[in-house]
């Protein structure tokens, strides 16, 4: 189009200039001068590659770096910037991106190609013009100068080892790129459990210090350089600018540099992206830390014509350090809240608490491996949940989430609304599913008894309820069901049951001020079995939440009841407490030890894993072994997190038998995350396997021998696991 206008019109000229008495002037060369420099970072942003994920997916994944490793110390704050954002539109949109960069510290641009071009040199005006691309560089020897080209680096991968390459090529010797100050995590700082009487310190995120890597320069003399810019560059590009010129002295020409586009992430959404800054560069050391390079990179040339203007440097000059503020925001170390963030009722509360859900479990879940990772699809699948009016409804916004957290498998994944109204009431009885039957375990209603088995729960198959109930628990698949069985005796629900005779009855059960739980269904006072027929055997409930859970006080006589004793029973189907431990030393070795443990450790671009000591029992409980007798353990799906660990010491040195079942397979300090709105979700925050690093997430112990209730043992009162358990003393 171009060129079919010009020739015409040059013609069209010529024609005048003939038919005229005076020389024609010559056309004016177009300016090449820059207008004002654009103080606003973002005005200098060059995009990079498209989203490569679901949209919403990939805005989860920028907001965890501006949330975890951005310029806010508080999470919140920028969950607060997201939720205004997504009020006014769907994750999905490319209008989100524009919102978030808009409420935010965040730069959004369109996406660009990421395409590499072959590397290529020419001389122009005696320079030696390099454009970092795919292939080998050979600089001239006649060049007076080299000016590397970085306009139209790309972000991406192969871009960044092109660009190593050519400062290799263009530097004699050794050139150090800039240090950085970070954040670094050991896990997902928890913001939930903290706020408790039982606060869970072992994750943070701290301010660390990055050395610049170093480039090995291998040219053989050393020549003014000069780094040709332009007014949108891709962080890649701003950060090659920025360490030439104050490592090296070359000549800025083009436009100015902004120090925030160097120090960003880009991130892909859908067609657009946004540039996260996750760190501040330094040129080196002082005596009260890293010296931050300037906030901008002054050129020395502004112009869009850089190769034109590679004529007039004057390549001899003497060349000073850049000089300039640095007052943007440092990276410093994360601070957790130490209260609940405030209620939210909007669109924007509700799609945002299922993004930042997505974003901490995207960071800090170190299970994905071993159950698979589908969170992309789930939270697709849970923002579908609230779409339109159902994002105002907390009931709905809480299952959506907990319909994310089953993607997870764990069984330490909670959802929870701070600001949920207070239950009228629970069901008066406890469900456990056994085989392909839900049946009663525990009774608090005159019109149920242990061993009924439930037919429909208001109209519907229960065990279709049971499968619908269990899209929205988390865990492995053995206790998952468990804890979706629990869920299902809604008070004021008509319910069919099957009672022992076969005949069916319809029931509708009251709430219940204090609902029965599965935990403790079997306990007894610690004790002979004499009643069993075993008065040689001393058995000992280890659940905190039993009513005959021995206190410290205790811990004398039950030692001395043991001593000459046939066997042990010990009862871990439930939670333990410090008591459990000192019971666990007085009848095992103090060498017996833990399972293995590590920390994620989290940076804007590392994902690793950080093997933790080996623990000993002595570590846990000093007390010396006093019975060296059998010892038996029950276990069960109730059975979890510090249950389990518990359980691994006594396995570790062949102590003696578990009985029963399989138990949760949620090991690992759990962490957990605050949610725009008021919403909350908990999760495993630690790798835990078993001592010789095979799995233990969502399988859990197995039994030496498994044994579960039979619908007869319900009925009649009956606890096969310790009558089982018995046989075997």
């Amino acid at each position: 189009m171009r060129r079919s206008f010009l020739l015409p019109f040059f013609f069209f000229l010529a024609s005048i200039a003939a038919c005229s008495d005076e020389p024609a002037a010559p056309p004016a060369a177009p300016s090449t001068a820059l207008g004002p420099f654009d103080a606003n970072p973002c005005a200098h942003l060059r995009g990079g590659p498209r989203g490569v994920h679901s949209a919403a997916s990939d805005l989860g994944r920028a907001h965890a770096h501006a949330r975890y490793f951005g310029i806010e110390k508080e999470g919140r704050v920028a969950d607060a910037h997201l939720a205004d954002a997504l009020d006014a539109h769907e994750p999905s949109s490319p209008e989100a991106v524009t919102a978030y960069a808009e409420a935010s510290s965040a730069c959004a641009a369109a996406a660009e190609p990421t395409a590499l071009a072959q590397a290529r040199v020419e001389i122009i005006d005696g320079v030696a013009v390099v454009t970092p691309g795919a292939g080998a560089l050979v600089l001239p020897s006649e060049a007076k100068a080299i000016a590397l080209d970085v306009r139209s680096l790309p972000e991406a991968e192969e871009a960044g080892a092109a660009l190593e390459n050519a400062l290799a090529a263009i530097v004699e010797g050794d050139l150090a790129m800039f240090d950085s100050t970070e954040r670094k995590c050991n896990g997902q700082p928890d913001e939930v459990w903290s706020l408790s009487a039982t606060p869970v310190e072992q994750y943070g995120c701290t301010e660390m210090r990055v050395p610049g890597a170093i480039v090995r320069g291998f040219a053989t003399e050393t020549r003014p350089l000069a780094v040709l810019t332009a007014e949108k560059l891709t962080p890649l590009a701003a950060q090659a600018a920025a360490v030439l010129r104050v490592r090296k002295g070359a000549f800025v020409i083009g436009d100015s540099v902004p120090a925030e586009i160097a120090e960003s992430r880009w991130f892909g959404v859908g067609d657009r992206g946004l540039a996260i800054r996750t760190r501040r560069l330094s040129a080196g050391a002082s005596p009260v830390g890293p010296s931050p390079i300037p906030d901008v990179i002054e050129a020395d040339v502004r112009t869009s014509d850089p190769i034109a203007a590679l004529a007039s440097i004057d390549w001899a000059a003497e060349r000073f350090a850049p000089e300039g503020e640095a007052t943007r925001p440092r990276i410093v170390g994360g601070v957790r809240p130490t209260e609940w963030g405030a209620r939210g009722d909007r669109i924007g509360d509700a799609r945002a608490a299922l993004v930042v859900a997505y974003a901490a479990t995207r960071t800090f879940f170190p299970y994905f491996a071993e159950v698979g990772d589908t969170i992309d699809e789930r939270l697709d699948e849970a923002l579908a949940m609230i779409a339109g009016d159902a994002a105002r409804d907390r009931a709905k916004v809480l299952s959506a989430i907990a319909r994310f957290g089953e993607a997870l498998h764990d069984g330490h994944a909670f959802p929870q609304d701070r600001y949920r109204g207070a239950r009228a009431g629970s069901s008066p009885v406890a469900l456990i599913p056994i085989g392909n039957e839900l049946v009663v375990a525990v009774s608090g209603a005159p019109d149920a008894s242990p061993g009924d088995v439930v037919v429909s729960i208001d109209g519907v198959p229960a065990e279709q309820r049971l499968e619908s109930a269990l899209r929205f628990v988390s865990g492995s698949v053995h206790h998952a069901r468990e804890q979706a069985a629990q869920t299902l005796a809604v008070p004021g629900k008509p319910i069919v049951l099957r009672g022992a005779t076969g005949a069916l009855r319809t029931v509708t059960f009251t709430a219940s001020a204090a609902p029965p739980s599965t935990f403790g269904m079997y306990d007894r006072p610690a004790g002979t079995l004499d009643d069993l027929g075993a008065p040689d055997v001393y058995y000992v409930t280890l659940d905190s939440s039993s009513a005959h859970l021995p206190k410290s006080a205790d811990l004398p006589a039950i030692k001395a009841a043991m001593a000459g004793k046939r066997g042990v029973v010990l009862d871990m189907r439930g939670y333990p407490n410090a008591i459990a431990w000192s019971i666990l030393a007085h009848v095992a070795p103090q060498t017996s030890f833990g399972p293995y443990m590590a920390e994620l450790q989290v940076t804007p671009s590392t994902r690793a894993m950080d093997e933790m000591p080996r623990q000993y029992l002595s570590s846990w409980s000093p007390g010396r072994q006093g019975y060296t007798g059998p010892v038996i353990v029950l276990t069960g799906a109730n059975t979890q997190s510090q249950a389990e660990h518990w359980t691994s010491f006594f396995r570790s040195r062949q102590r003696g038998k578990v009985v029963g079942g399989k138990t949760s397979g949620a090991n690992g300090t759990i962490t957990g995350v605050q949610l725009p709105g008021g919403y909350a979700l908990t999760f495993t925050g630690m790798i835990v396997k078993h001592p010789d690093q095979t799995r233990f997430h969502a399988l859990g112990h197995v039994p030496d021998v498994e044994v579960e209730p039979t619908i007869a043992d319900l009925r009649e009162g009956k606890d096969t696991v310790l009558l089982r358990a018995l046989t075997l003393l």
